[in-house]
């Protein structure tokens, strides 16, 4: 399925001219809503009939295949500075994807940048199987492993499958799950499990790794993965971590040491989820270690009284073979829900007093860790 999505980019971007038009994200036209067979919308006329009509049977062939909802956006321009932000709050305005699955999928082309988007719906947590016992606890986690192609038709690349419901249904739906992701090109990572990537040249590892509530318990299986990783010439090691304490705002000492450890083990960046609600970070060794993300797309709980989240974004510069950058990170202030009052299950991007006052608790929570988040987001 990604083939399908790259041909299509390819043929999008093949377009040529020069626009006038910039559109807000309320100006886009959702062609779907009105014509349940149509699923580009080019209100420029960009792409030309034939390319549509195309368009349209290519993205029914992948919605038929792996019930992915997807949609395609081509237009001059975008009234925004922000290509990537502006697909993410398109994406939650047109609701794509169900609710209770992660099958959403938004392609994106503004012609005079000579940029294009892919848009993907967000992470799940539980096992891909058909079989297995449930495990004796409050909260077990099961999807079919046909879901596996939601992910990787969404282009998303890797899975970490180190939490505490990756077993939710015992060993063998932990074995089924990594099957089935790995049968969809979705590398995984987690526990014993290294993921390598080669973006632009640089070759990448993720390390993922869970230590129970308040527990140290792993660290020296994250530890030594870290090392392994740097022994299999990873230039840029990442680590994702499902830790802490549900509902504390405050990261745990073990949380703090953990994530310490690997940043001196040799991670370039910790980040951290589990708690349910955002915490802060720091700056340790020059790196950051974002404690949780919170929330972003929840299932668990029809209205959370906390829907505040956020997306942390990083960019690395690798020079001469080492890293170069490591101080390019902002955030982007969400909330986890498209209602103040429900949880619609449909994240939306903060603006306003709403941003403001998200940006003053992230600073008020990371208070003497050695970061600050600017209100644009950026941290410095």
């Amino acid at each position: 399925m990604r083939t399908r999505v790259l041909m299509l980019l390819f043929v999008l971007l093949s377009a040529a001219g020069a626009g006038a038009r910039s559109y807000s994200v309320e100006e886009v036209p959702n062609v779907h809503v009105a014509d349940r067979t149509r699923f580009l919308s080019n209100p420029d006329g960009i792409i030309s009939p034939a390319a549509q009509a195309r368009i349209d049977s290519l993205v029914a062939g992948v919605r038929r295949a792996t019930s992915a909802e997807m949609a395609v956006v081509v237009v001059d321009d975008i009234a925004s500075d922000d290509i990537d932000v502006f697909a993410t709050e398109l994406f939650t305005a047109w609701g794509l994807g169900k609710k209770d699955r992660d099958n959403g999928l938004l392609v994106l082309v503004a012609r005079d940048r000579r940029k294009a988007v892919i848009r993907p719906g967000y992470g799940m947590e539980g096992v891909l199987t058909e079989g297995g016992e449930r495990a004796d606890k409050e909260f077990a986690f099961r999807g079919k492993p046909e879901y596996s192609k939601i992910l990787s038709t969404a282009s998303v690349e890797g899975a970490s499958v180190a939490n505490n419901h990756s077993k939710d249904y015992g060993e063998d739906s932990y074995n089924d799950t990594i099957e089935a992701l790995e049968g969809d090109n979705v590398k995984t990572f987690g526990y014993d499990r290294i993921a390598y990537f080669d973006v632009k040249g640089v070759k990448v590892a993720l390390v993922g790794a869970y230590f129970p509530e308040d527990s140290d318990d792993n660290e020296k299986q994250m530890t030594d993965n870290i090392a392994a990783a740097r022994a299999e010439g990873a230039q840029l090691v990442l680590v994702y971590v499902h830790w802490g304490i549900e509902r504390d705002y405050d990261p745990s000492t073990d949380q703090m040491n953990m994530g310490r450890a690997a940043i001196d083990a040799g991670a370039d960046l910790v980040v951290g989820s589990h708690p349910h609600v955002i915490q802060g970070w720091e700056v340790y060794q020059g790196r950051y270690i974002v404690y949780s993300l919170g929330n972003f797309c929840f299932g668990g709980n029809t209205n959370p009284a906390d829907k505040d989240t956020m997306i942390f974004q990083q960019t690395f510069t690798v020079k001469g073979g080492k890293l170069a950058k490591k101080d390019n990170a902002r955030i982007i202030p969400c909330s986890l829900s498209g209602s103040k009052s429900t949880n619609t299950f449909q994240p939306r991007i903060l603006k306003g007093a709403e941003k403001r006052a998200l940006v003053k608790k992230m600073n008020r929570l990371s208070r003497g860790m050695g970061v600050k988040v600017a209100s644009s987001g950026r941290l410095k």
